[in-house]
């Protein structure tokens, strides 16, 4: 990956970790994962886990499907993803890296289905799984330099 430079995302305010190969917003103790985010050369990103070097990818290209890592690259199915950073009147214009901390979308490549929690959840203290959701359920994420 080009750019080495780890990156902490929240989602609605939480920021998002890993456990059991899959991706959570964590709401209480647990240390948030460092993610990479790099071209992958035709206007879509790879996202890094950057501790076990795993890509993250959808496990099915359809709204309510998890975000989870994978060991494949590239070319494996779900795991591009094309994003954009939102202007400050709220615009998405796209970007193939994180250039400043600020306001980003995520959307599956090829798809309208965006990167974000799950607007149906419990109100415990667990965490909660990262999903792909249509347009009308897209939030943007807070991207931060570790």
């Amino acid at each position: 990956m080009a750019d080495t430079r780890a990156l902490r995302i929240r989602a609605r305010g939480s920021l998002l970790g890993v456990r059991g190969g899959g991706v959570f917003a964590f709401l209480a103790d647990e240390p948030p994962a460092l993610f990479l985010i790099a071209p992958a050369g035709d206007g879509t990103v790879l996202i890094r886990e950057k501790d076990s070097g795993q890509v993250l990818a959808a496990e099915a290209a359809e709204a309510g499907g998890r975000v989870v890592l994978t060991a494949v690259e590239g070319g494996a199915a779900h795991s591009r993803w094309a994003l954009f950073r939102l202007t400050e009147d709220e615009q998405p214009i796209a970007v193939d890296t994180v250039d400043g901390s600020g306001l980003y979308l995520l959307r599956l490549a090829g798809t309208g289905l965006h990167f974000g929690r799950s607007w149906i959840e419990d109100k415990s203290l667990m965490p909660k799984p990262v999903v792909l959701a249509d347009a009308k359920q897209q939030e943007p994420l807070y991207v931060t330099f570790a």
